[in-house]
């Protein structure tokens, strides 16, 4: 009864795990990545997204990050960003070979193994933790859940209230329109009945002018030149051009009113696209809020699922499946680089104890491929069980780097080896 419980609990603990890289950003971990390191920058490949994210290495916010020591699974986690980036996926998926799917298997194998130190690391924190010890923790998981509801929903209440400010400034500056084109057509409206142009019109249809005469000259039948005048008649040009002028005047107006609501609008348009832009970028605020809180809500149901299973586990008395063989240990209070390690058979776990329970500041260790001179993980900070544990698969010649804060309180470091133990 007990072996099949501990063998469901522990594929109940691995089977949602990951392997290859991960990394913590700010807030938010990040597992089953492939990450490219330069000296200054982290390059985070997320395959199932086909979306490649460039981090500054010096960020302050950056921590734990992980490079797996297997080549294979990362370049499969790479091949698969690469599909999702090309739409490739299925095609690439079919050309996978026998000897790739034996690669899985292992990989498969390394992460339960890693899964299962993990989860042991814990039950062995945990069961020598005082009862009061154990209270605290569960009471911080259960305040921090709620704490992060609240918050969550306070950001959504307060983005909410500013989106229907700007839903309301969006409105009014729409009105502005309506009320530039009423004032328009009135402009549009007053210039053409304040034009005369059409009674100067009428008036030069109906009007006659004569114009001065011309004069024939002709010589009659005794000899004498006489002199015959003959008058024009025709339109007073005058009123034509008053009408004229009145067209023009009218042209001008118009002219005036369309440029006033040209720029009115311009101004207008422009005051709308800012609304716009503070719109969406509420709207993004709000569904960036609501992904925060789905993330948070399984973080912490995650946290308490995992305090059960602890509970269960040191009450029906489980019993390890790995031996710990130790391989170095560290005592100190100030800053240091350790001795190089070496490790052979890939699972390993680094133990750090240190009385602060979490209290703020800048401790951490920073683990170096000693081979290549790179880093490859750094622990800062507690884990929700108060805890700096972490298991690691990766052969080699390997060194701490221990940097010590201003509260100078002891440390001790543990690196242990890990090996499956037989089961009976």
């Amino acid at each position: 009864m007990l072996k099949t419980f501990y063998l469901v609990v522990v594929l109940m603990l691995t089977s949602g795990m990951g392997y290859a890289d991960s990394i913590q950003i700010g807030g938010k971990y990040y597992q089953d990545v492939y990450i490219g390191v330069t000296t200054e920058y982290y390059y985070v490949h997320h395959p199932e997204e086909g979306r490649m994210e460039k981090v500054s290495r010096r960020r302050s916010n950056i921590s734990d990050v992980l490079i797996d020591s297997d080549g294979a699974a990362r370049e499969r986690l790479l091949e698969q960003f690469k599909a999702h980036r090309t739409g490739g996926g299925v095609a690439k998926m079919a050309q996978s070979t026998v000897p790739k799917a034996l690669g899985g298997a292992r990989n498969q194998l390394r992460v339960r193994l890693k899964a299962l130190a993990v989860f042991e690391a814990q039950v062995e924190h945990w069961r020598y933790l005082s009862p009061e010890a154990q209270q605290r923790i569960q009471e911080d998981v259960a305040y921090w859940s709620e704490q992060s509801v609240v918050q969550r929903r306070t950001e959504r209440e307060t983005t909410q209230g500013r989106l229907q400010q700007l839903d309301s400034k969006k409105i009014v500056v729409e009105e502005k329109f309506s009320v530039a084109e009423s004032e328009r057509q009135a402009a549009l409206d007053r210039a053409r009945e304040e034009s005369d142009e059409a009674f100067y019109l009428e008036r030069y249809d109906h009007s006659v002018v004569r114009y001065p005469p011309y004069y024939q000259y002709y010589t009659g039948w005794n000899g004498d030149v006489y002199v015959q005048p003959f008058y024009r008649y025709g339109r007073d040009r005058s009123l034509y051009d008053a009408a004229a002028a009145e067209r023009d005047l009218e042209r001008r107006k118009v002219g005036a009113a369309e440029s006033t609501y040209v720029h009115r609008v311009a101004s207008h348009e422009r005051e709308l696209n800012m609304v716009h832009g503070a719109i969406s970028k509420r709207e993004q605020d709000i569904r960036s809020i609501e992904s925060k809180s789905r993330d948070e809500g399984i973080r912490y149901g995650g946290f308490q699922a995992r305090i059960d299973d602890l509970i269960l586990a040191v009450e029906e008395k489980y019993r390890p499946r790995l031996h710990v063989l130790p391989v170095a240990s560290w005592r100190g209070v100030v800053s240091q680089r350790t001795d190089t390690f070496f490790i052979a058979d890939g699972l390993w776990r680094l133990d750090c104890i240190r009385q602060d329970s979490g209290l703020a500041g800048d401790f951490s260790i920073t683990v170096f491929d000693a081979d290549s001179e790179q880093p490859f993980t750094r622990i800062s900070g507690v884990d929700f069980l108060r805890m700096r544990t972490r298991v690691f698969h990766k052969t080699g010649n390997f060194y701490l780097v221990i940097e010590q804060d201003i509260n100078a309180l002891p440390y001790e470091i543990k690196v242990s080896a890990l090996a499956e133990r037989a089961m009976f």
